[in-house]
């Protein structure tokens, strides 16, 4: 065999057990954004809390506003009539962050160790930004709901949606724009 055969097989080999940890990491991504869809679909708010809690302390923090914990229902405002439960837990925006990070960057790590590691951290990372951005909306959603130019239910609802969209759709912008420049630094 010649020092070119034998660099085709090393290659060939290279590409081959790359395309393996890609597969089980690419498949890893998919299981884990199921695994959220299946916890939001079923679960219960008791089992959202470790995401709705957060989210409920930082809109408190933000608008001076308490909320109290009612199992079953979530987290509430009597005063205000406010309730964050698992509606707006914001799981389809966890998956859609998590998935954008996560396939962006496994592909062009080396090493399946460095492919593990980023795994964690793309699924911490992008829990993280997922907590801030639901808090954003729901307190956009919130002042603006409070000018009170609107007294019509369905009305109320397409701008709650519409403020949803925006903010949702700003923070993917963003974390895209930040992930792809820190992508090109390496």
């Amino acid at each position: 065999m010649s020092i070119l055969e034998d660099m085709k097989c090393i290659k060939n080999w290279k590409l081959k057990e790359n395309l393996e940890e890609n597969t089980v990491l690419y498949t890893s991504i998919g299981i884990a954004a199921l695994g959220i869809h299946m916890l939001y679909r079923y679960g219960t708010v008791e089992q959202l809390h470790f995401i709705l809690k957060p989210v409920a302390f930082i809109v408190a923090k933000a608008l001076g506003m308490p909320f109290d914990f009612e199992p079953g229902l979530g987290f509430y405002n009597q005063d205000a009539y406010i309730i964050i439960n698992k509606t707006c837990a914001g799981t389809s925006f966890w998956i859609a962050l998590f998935c954008m990070m996560g396939f962006s960057i496994l592909s062009k790590l080396k090493g399946l160790y460095k492919k593990i590691v980023s795994f964690t951290a793309v699924l911490l990372v992008s829990y993280g930004i997922t907590i801030i951005a639901n808090a954003s909306r729901i307190i956009v959603s919130i002042s603006v709901l409070n000018l009170g130019f609107s007294q019509m239910s369905a009305l109320e609802r397409l701008i709650h949606q519409s403020i949803g969209v925006l903010v949702y759709c700003s923070y993917l912008w963003m974390t895209y724009m930040a992930f792809s420049k820190w992508m090109r630094k390496g």
